[in-house]
């Protein structure tokens, strides 16, 4: 997997209004042509800046700026919550997200151990 993007996103809480802003990651499988696109919460932002509420404008946004000619069956996006972010301090969070397009988009729950079958990457890769 190739690192195609790594930057900060700012954003604004939908339901907060508390400004924020997550770690975006983009990889490429070269021999694929998938992505996986990767929003990790970051320390810094106030309580829930960073929430179910506001990642999905956020994937999309990544979407437009930096996956724009990607099919979205060829991206799989990640929603990383590391252990020093909580609610739950002290283990990491993994989280596939599908149908961004839906008004309730699927939202399910990966371990650790999971995300190199799923991605391709080794989990140790978005530490």
């Amino acid at each position: 997997m190739k690192k195609i993007a790594d930057y900060k996103h700012k954003f604004v809480g939908r339901k907060t209004n508390v400004e924020g802003v997550c770690r975006v990651r983009v990889f490429l499988d070269e021999a694929t042509s998938k992505y996986v696109a990767v929003c990790t919460h970051l320390a810094e932002n106030r309580y829930k800046a960073c929430s179910y509420q506001s990642l999905v404008p956020i994937l999309k946004q990544v979407k437009q700026d930096t996956l724009a000619a990607a099919n979205d069956d060829d991206i799989v996006w990640i929603d990383h919550s590391p252990f020093d972010v909580g609610p739950e301090y002290g283990k990491h969070r993994l989280g596939v997200v599908k149908n961004l397009d839906q008004p309730c988009p699927d939202w399910r729950h990966v371990g650790t151990t999971d995300l190199k079958s799923l991605t391709g990457l080794e989990f140790k890769e978005l530490a």
